[in-house]
């Protein structure tokens, strides 16, 4: 009778732990709808963002299209901007006759004509005075070292560098400019010392 009584009552449980069983399968359907409605909800806030941004955009450039100062095509205003510009940059420091003489006196010095200068200008300062002492050294002896190249030379080619990058003019001293033309020769010479370990 214990036994029946028993089985009876494992029956009973069994046949409950069925029930909630299938409760929980008919509930998941209804979590996996939910679930695509949360994508397709972060969809169209992800949408919503775009469009926001895309709205700002759009407003930005049409701030731009009617609040920025058109380019000036009068030339008393076109030569007022350019001598503002002069002055901002620090180019306006110099006048024309200082200039050529200065040119004038570099050219010397290196014995360059102004158009191979011309074609060493770089980006900027310290590209120009590489450019340079490539020009001066184009095929410089192995352990060739920047201490041996005239200081002429070197005060001109920092000269011009000056002259052509006037915005940079104050932001590199002498030695930075020394620094970069040294390295000119250093690389080539640590370049040779490479090949010539490569082949022993």
């Amino acid at each position: 009778m214990f036994v029946y009584l028993f089985l009876e009552g494992a029956e009973s449980t069994a046949s409950s732990q069925k029930r909630k069983l299938l409760s929980d399968i008919d509930d998941k359907p209804f979590s996996k709808c939910s679930r695509n409605l949360d994508g397709k909800s972060a969809q169209t806030s992800v949408q919503s963002a775009l469009q926001r941004k895309i709205d700002s955009l759009e407003s930005q450039a049409l701030e731009y299209q009617t609040t920025w100062m058109p380019r000036p095509t009068d030339q008393p205003t076109i030569d007022y901007l350019i001598d503002i510009g002069k002055i901002l940059s620090g180019e306006a420091n110099l006048d024309p006759d200082e200039k050529s003489e200065i040119l004038l006196n570099i050219t010397t010095t290196l014995d360059l004509t102004e158009k191979q200068l011309v074609a060493c200008k770089g980006k900027n300062v310290r590209i120009t005075v590489r450019q340079i002492m490539k020009i001066l050294h184009p095929d410089p002896p192995n352990d060739f070292k920047f201490a041996e190249v005239d200081r002429d030379h070197v005060a001109a080619v920092r000269a011009y560098a000056r002259l052509v990058h006037p915005r940079e003019e104050k932001l590199y001293t002498d030695g930075d400019l020394n620094h970069a033309m040294g390295n000119l020769f250093a690389v080539k010479t640590h370049k040779q010392n490479l090949k010539l370990s490569n082949t022993e």
